[in-house]
């Protein structure tokens, strides 16, 4: 999709141009090496700027991710800057921008150079840009929160530069592979987060990350874990047998499959707290976010412990991925107990939809979903994800309309529970 066919139609429907135009010195500043001032996420440059949202009585988060996948939004800093103010006057109030995903990040990183050789993507639309700078410089211009995403996790290409440079960090199931076909051709591999390497390139990582844009919001996701047929390496078999468990499991399918999911679970957990409370304890106003699946399904699935990582403090708020394609099972999953007893720390993620045809979201269930959420007591919603919201309509939809039903359901101004 050309860059330039983005948003007009959001643009002209919603009538921000001229909002937009008035901010675009502060939005490009990074571009044309004009910023007067760092951008800090949620610090003093923001609390000095008026917010048309501290008057707001209402409280709850209405999210939008942000993806380099089929989407555009974030490839021109123009677009950009207009696509925030567009979701500043649809009274949204955060938006998760990707930074990190397939090995590669998207802003310069000379953490990342000393690993793969590659300190950005090498994509024009990054490689000549700060695009994170001008994100957060549009935030505040359009007073959205912005929470930078880093959605990949552990999870890299087989074949891209990162796995080629460090195959030895790579986990393997259990016949020794160290790479998964998810169809179409994608073939991915992961990095073993038990492997006191990859734990200290994460920690760098985030240290870099955050120490260079003055950010006080990050963001993880269901990849910052493994799935549950890998981590089948050679140290964690060992340490395993160590602790007189013997040899693990093949499969689902042996008996003793439910204890070596929880022993990996409870070793991934380990790790992760490590790394978050090590970057927090660096910079101690600094709240995580994640993203994950329901917690039963998580830890069968992916190892993922979410529940842990938010009682040991290294995970602050939860966005959690509800994408269902009917009321029934979405329903029921917002009456998930874990959930329910973290309610107040806990926003709903709702698909909007996907690129394919078939795998469009109805606005008609996108509204059922948002109301349910409310109706339930949670703390607000994220939509998977921009270009899907406004500009990949299901059969008798047209993106007027969508923005339209947006504009409906958020016709009230809103400013983030606390802790958001």
């Amino acid at each position: 999709m050309p860059i330039l066919l983005v948003l007009p139609l959001a643009l002209s429907l919603l009538g921000v141009a001229s909002v937009a135009c008035k901010d675009k010195p502060r939005a490009e500043a990074s571009r044309e090496g004009v910023s007067a001032n760092p951008t800090v996420v949620g610090g003093p440059q923001e609390a000095a700027q008026p917010s048309r949202r501290q008057s707001a009585t209402r409280l709850e988060l209405r999210g939008l991710w942000l993806t380099n996948v089929d989407s555009q939004v974030l490839a021109s800093g123009e677009v950009l800057r207009q696509a925030f103010a567009a979701l500043d006057s649809l009274n949204f109030t955060t938006v998760y921008p990707v930074v990190w995903n397939r090995g590669r990040t998207l802003y310069s990183s000379e953490v990342v150079r000393g690993i793969s050789g590659e300190a950005v993507d090498p994509a024009p639309e990054f490689a000549s840009r700060d695009m994170v700078r001008e994100a957060l410089d549009a935030g505040v211009a359009s007073d959205l929160k912005v929470v930078p995403w880093f959605e990949y996790g552990f999870k890299v290409p087989a074949s891209g530069a990162f796995a080629r440079a460090r195959p030895g960090w790579l986990t393997r199931d259990a016949q020794g592979r160290t790479e998964k076909d998810l169809g179409g051709g994608v073939r991915m591999s992961w990095l073993n987060p038990l492997n006191k390497d990859v734990q200290r390139f994460y920690v760098d990582l985030l240290n870099e990350f955050v120490t260079k844009y003055k950010v006080t919001r990050l963001q993880f996701d269901d990849n910052f874990s493994i799935p549950a047929d890998m981590l089948y390496d050679q140290e964690t078999r060992a340490a395993y047998a160590a602790e007189g468990n013997g040899a693990p499991p093949a499969s689902k399918t042996d008996p003793r499959w439910s204890k070596w999911v929880q022993w990996r679970a409870s070793k991934i957990s380990a790790a992760v707290v490590s790394m978050f409370l090590q970057v927090k304890t660096a910079h101690p106003v600094l709240r995580i976010s994640l993203s994950p699946n329901p917690l039963n399904w998580a830890i069968a699935n992916y190892l993922q412990d979410w529940k842990t990582w938010l009682a040991q403090g290294a995970v602050d708020d939860i966005v959690v991925q509800l994408y269902r394609p009917n009321m029934s099972s979405f329903e029921s999953d917002l009456q998930d107990a874990a959930l329910v007893a973290e309610k107040s720390r806990v926003a709903i993620g709702i698909l909007a939809g996907l690129r394919p045809e078939s795998k469009r979201m109805g606005m008609d269930l996108v509204r059922l979903q948002v109301d349910a959420a409310r109706r339930a007591g949670y703390a607000g919603v994220s939509f998977f994800f921009y270009e899907s919201l406004f500009h990949f309509p299901k059969v008798g939809e047209t993106p007027e309309g969508r923005t339209n039903e947006i504009r409906n359901l958020f016709s009230e101004l809103s400013k983030e529970p606390n802790g958001f």
